[in-house]
Formats: C-alpha cells, sequence, structure tokens
C-alpha cells in the first residue's frame, strides 16, 4: 500500500513538472514577427529555442527549423546564426552550403515583415565566404534573414535556401538633430512648426505645433475666416464661419439650400457650396411569413408597401415549399424588378434554374434569357400599364423529368394617368457626312431621364415611304446613324415611351447627306447624256488621225515615184527588171496601203 502511494506522488509530482514545462509559453501575447502559433497557444520556435514531446513545444517548420530531439532543440539545417548585433550592424555565419562548381556569390535576403515571395526581400551579394558583417541597418527593428544560392539570378531563381532568423537590432541611446544628441524620450521643437520626440529607433516622430483643422479652412472658399495674433507666439487664432455658397451640378448653377429630387432614387440638396444626395426611399425587405409577397409601387408616392397574396394559379410543375423566394420591386407603368434569395443553398447543383413571366389574360410563359442566377435581381422591361403579371422560377433537376416550381409571385404595373408627365424630347444635328448623320437625343427638363421607359429614334428619306428605327441606349445621348445614300433629303425624328404608358415624339429634323468628291481609280461611270457628249470628240479624234495617217503615206508613195521617174528621166540605165519591179512595187500599192491603214486603227486603240 505505501508502494502505491509513493507511485502516485511521483506520478502526481511528474505530471506537475509537465504542466509548468507546457506553461511556460505566454499564450495571450503575440508571437515575435507576428508568426503563428501551435495548436497548444505556444509560440512556434526557432533557432535554439527548446522543443520536443516533453516540452510540448514546436519548431517553426515554415522559417527552416527542425527539432533536435537528442538535445530537444530547434534546429536549422546550416546553421545560420547573427552575432555583435548593434544598433546598424551584426554578423551574419552559416555553413558554407555552396556548389563545389558554384559560380555565383552568396545572396543575402532581408526583410521587416516575413513572405515566402523572395522576390519581396532586399538581396545584398556578399562572395563567396560563409560569414559578412552587415551595416547601414535600422536601430529597434526586427528583421527576418536568410541566405541563398542562386540558381538564375537573372530570373531571380535560388537553387538553396537556408533557415530564417529573426534579429531584433538594439535600440538607439539617442538622436542627432543638427549636430547634437537628444536622448531618447526627448521631446523638442522646431521653430514654430513641429513638435517632436526622439525614438527607439534613432528616429523622429514629430506633429504640427498648431491645429491643422483652421488651416484648412483658410483655403476653403466656403468659409469666410480671419487669422488674428493671442497669447500663444507660434498658433495665430483663426476665426471661420461658413458661406452661403450656390452648388455647380450638371453644368448648371443651383442656389444654397435648393432642393431636387432624381426620380424616385434620390433626394438631394445645394448646401453651402457642396450637393448632397439621400435615397428617397429605405430599403425593405419583404416579410419572411408572407407566401408570394408583392411589392406595390404608389401611384402618388415613389415609396411602396409589401403585400402578401395568395395565388390560385394552375401549372404542370410540381411545387416546392419555399426553395426560392421570389419577389417584385419598383413596379412602374412599363417596368419591375424582380428579386430572389435561395432558401436552398445547394439549389444550383441539382438542376437548371429558369425565369419565366406572363399576364394573368395569357396562359403561355415567357422564358427570360441571360439571367445571371447569381446576381439575385432581373430589370424586366416592356410590360403594358394595367396589367397583372405573374413570375416563376422553375428548377429542373439533371437527373429528373419532372419540373419543379421553386419560387412565385404576382405583381400589377401601375395605371396610366395620361399625363406626359410635363416631359418633352428634342434632337439636334451634331454633323453630316455622305452616308452618315451624328445626333444629339435629349430629355426636357433635365434630370428627368428616369420618367422616359423607352427611347427610339425613327428616320427615312424623304422620297420613300419606308422607316427605319433603333431603340437607343437610355444612357447615352450621342447616336450615328450610318448606311444613308449621298445627295438625299431625309427626315429624322424621336419617338420617347414614358413610365406611365403614353408616347411621346420630338419634332421632325430634316437634312442632306453630302456628296461624295472621291475620284474613283476604277472605269468612270457616266450618265447616259455625258457620255454621248464625250463619245462625239472621241471619234472626231481618231477620224483625224486616220486621214494624217493617209495623207502621210501618199505623200511618200509619190515623192518615190517621183524620184524613180526622174532618174529615169536623166538617162539612168533601167533594165527590165527593173522596171519589172518597178511595176510591181505599183500595182502594189493598194494592197498596202489597205494593210496600213487597219494597223494604224489598232495601234490608236491601244493608245
Amino acid at each position: 500500500m505505501e508502494t502505491l502511494t509513493e507511485i502516485m506522488h511521483i506520478l502526481f509530482i511528474l505530471l506537475l513538472c509537465e504542466i509548468s514545462r507546457s506553461e511556460n509559453c505566454t499564450k495571450l501575447d503575440p508571437c515575435v514577427g507576428h508568426r503563428p502559433k501551435s495548436d497548444n497557444g505556444c509560440c512556434l520556435g526557432n533557432q535554439g529555442s527548446p522543443c520536443g514531446v516533453s516540452m510540448s513545444r514546436s519548431c517553426d517548420e515554415d522559417l527552416g527549423f527542425s527539432c533536435n530531439q537528442t538535445i530537444e532543440k530547434c534546429e536549422g539545417k546550416y546553421n545560420l546564426t547573427a552575432t555583435d548585433v548593434g544598433m546598424k550592424s551584426l554578423t551574419l555565419s552559416w555553413e558554407d552550403f555552396k556548389p563545389q562548381t558554384y559560380l555565383y556569390e552568396y545572396s543575402i535576403m532581408l526583410s521587416t515583415v516575413y513572405t515566402p515571395d523572395t522576390s519581396k526581400w532586399e538581396t545584398l551579394q556578399v562572395g563567396n565566404d560563409s560569414s559578412v558583417t552587415l551595416s547601414n541597418l535600422l536601430p529597434d527593428t526586427l528583421y527576418f534573414m536568410q541566405v541563398g544560392t542562386w540558381s538564375d539570378p537573372f530570373k531571380g531563381l535560388y537553387q538553396i535556401l537556408s533557415e530564417v532568423i529573426m534579429v531584433h537590432t538594439k535600440a538607439a541611446e539617442f538622436c542627432i538633430v543638427n549636430g547634437n544628441r537628444i536622448g531618447v524620450g526627448q521631446r523638442f521643437e522646431i521653430e514654430c512648426e513641429d513638435r517632436c520626440i526622439c525614438q527607439t529607433d534613432g528616429q523622429f516622430k514629430c506633429d504640427p505645433i498648431c491645429s491643422s483643422s483652421e488651416k484648412v479652412k483658410l483655403q476653403d472658399p466656403r468659409y469666410d475666416c480671419k487669422e488674428y495674433w493671442a497669447a500663444d507666439p507660434c498658433c495665430p487664432v483663426i476665426d471661420c464661419h461658413l458661406l452661403k455658397l450656390d452648388c455647380k451640378y450638371q453644368g448648371e448653377n443651383l442656389p444654397d439650400g435648393y432642393q431636387w429630387t432624381i426620380g424616385c432614387q434620390e433626394a438631394c440638396q445645394c448646401l453651402n457650396g457642396r450637393v448632397t444626395c439621400e435615397p428617397v426611399c429605405s430599403e425593405m425587405q419583404p416579410p419572411t411569413n408572407c407566401d408570394g409577397p408583392v411589392f406595390r409601387q404608389d401611384n402618388e408616392s415613389c415609396c411602396g408597401h409589401w403585400e402578401c397574396t395568395n395565388f390560385n394559379l394552375t401549372s404542370n410543375a410540381v411545387k416546392l415549399s419555399q426553395k426560392v423566394l421570389l419577389w417584385a420591386e419598383n413596379v412602374t407603368f412599363t417596368t419591375a424588378i424582380l428579386r430572389w434569395s435561395f432558401q436552398d443553398s445547394d439549389i444550383f447543383s441539382k438542376g437548371e434554374l429558369t425565369l419565366n413571366y406572363k399576364n394573368n389574360a395569357s396562359n403561355t410563359w415567357m422564358s427570360i434569357q441571360d439571367v445571371i442566377f447569381s446576381e439575385k435581381w432581373f430589370y424586366l422591361s416592356g410590360l403594358s400599364h394595367s396589367t397583372a403579371y405573374e413570375a416563376v422560377i422553375f428548377s429542373s433537376p439533371f437527373h429528373d423529368k419532372i419540373t419543379y416550381e421553386a419560387g412565385r409571385t404576382s405583381f400589377m404595373t401601375l395605371k396610366s394617368r395620361n399625363k406626359n408627365l410635363n416631359v418633352k424630347v428634342s434632337l439636334r444635328i451634331l454633323e453630316i457626312s455622305t452616308t452618315a448623320v451624328s445626333i444629339e437625343s435629349r430629355i426636357l427638363p433635365r434630370y428627368h431621364d428616369h420618367l422616359v421607359s423607352t427611347m427610339k429614334i425613327l428616320w427615312s428619306a424623304a422620297s420613300s415611304q419606308n422607316i427605319s428605327s433603333f431603340v437607343s441606349n437610355s444612357s447615352s445621348s450621342l447616336h450615328t446613324i450610318s448606311g444613308m445614300e449621298q445627295n438625299t433629303l431625309y427626315v429624322i425624328w424621336l419617338e420617347a415611351l414614358l413610365n406611365n404608358g403614353v408616347s411621346i415624339n420630338s419634332t421632325e429634323v430634316h437634312f442632306v447627306t453630302k456628296v461624295s468628291n472621291v475620284i474613283s481609280t476604277g472605269l468612270p461611270s457616266f450618265h447616259p447624256n455625258i457620255a454621248i457628249l464625250v463619245s462625239i470628240p472621241i471619234i472626231s479624234v481618231v477620224a483625224l488621225t486616220l486621214l494624217v495617217v493617209m495623207i502621210v503615206y501618199t505623200s511618200r508613195t509619190r515623192h518615190k515615184r517621183s524620184k524613180h521617174v526622174s532618174e529615169h528621166s536623166y538617162g539612168t540605165t533601167v533594165t527590165e527588171m527593173q522596171m519589172g519591179k518597178y511595176q510591181e512595187f505599183e500595182s502594189s500599192d493598194a494592197s498596202v496601203t489597205d494593210e496600213i491603214i487597219p494597223s494604224t486603227i489598232t495601234d490608236l486603240q491601244h493608245l
């Protein structure tokens, strides 16, 4: 019995020792260099730190340290050590690990923040020795340091990297100001500008002596300030009060205090030269216990309210219980925003989702394309005013032929009040070319763009009954229309569909496209009358050329004949053979002439 008691006593003592060992670390304090902690809350050890199972301490493997179980100490592979640590210098040494055929220098890497990306470290090339003294360091600064050998220094690639050690340089004992030593913690002033204190890193921390908030007002045109001196010799007294300044908003001057609304989205006001805007309505979420929530937009106000609707609809789809919460909001005369939230987060992985809608008078669902369900909203346009609509999200599982109804809602567009809302549209011509025209569309008065649902541009040649059109981008007021005929009279106008379902038109504008002055490089295309006028002088030139050729040829032939005759008359002996040749030549005059003229015509045609 006594033996058992002694054994229990020994085990209790060992347990207390183990607890005391494991609790040596202070779990509430951060680790040096903001390094992570182990599972038991202790900081991971580095060079020379105690480790092992009995110590319940681990080494920082990310920095390259492992536990030597024999001596229960953390060690690095290359025994990187820092000695002679001062305020601005220290000595690094390590075991030589460069390859025998290594062609470069050792690279020392330094950083005040640890990162595994070595490209963000400061690098120093220190030769081939396994020790180096570093200088120009900052006092009272923690450094991460490691040594490496290059694989490709031009690409910043390392072959071998040592462990990373943390070294804290000594704190400075003083700061130097104009050659004078200022002790750490000592305060001093630089004229009437700054009040400074000497820090342990040998640097100064300075703050302005005078408040800067009042000085800022001196440069602010919204304030009327007076500056005068009182008891303080450094800081003057600045007395400011706000002025009532006008505001500049989208090129217009607005008086101080002026208020206006931008649709039902924002309410703005001009206050002391600045424009501030806030939402007209606060965001309202649908009730959670509501079946088929519908957001009703009031006719006379911007902010609507939620209503719960009980559906009595027929559908071939199997209904799922609240897989998707679907509702409508910001319903106008022709538009609505459909929003949804997913009660089942895995619904994407179970099948394909589709968003459909129809009016209550129809039995056909319209499928909406290009819906991004992860965005949880869709802007629905082109609706009819005073019409009840239904919207449904269907889910089609990948391995099931049944279509499920995941969410449903209904809403009604606003009733038309047959008012044009005092909105007008106009256009003006900016530039005209041979085949295009650039225009600017405007909605009057300004800041009423939200009242226009759709803007359409229409144009037609004045001599044609065909009208061309396209729907413009509501966010842009500049448009270019191309594909027109040159030197043609056109008419162009705007057609705007307002949110209340009323359509208004702008005044028609007439313009003529320009005439092209580009010279064609191909064969010319003549007007028939011009072709006749041009062909007449061309034929005359050809005939005149033929006549000149015939006269020249006849002249040469007669000259030769006269030469032969003159030679004979002066007693020149002409043999019968020569006379025969002469007669042969004379008899062939007509045939030779016939051969020359066609060839001459051919040459002229080539010309």
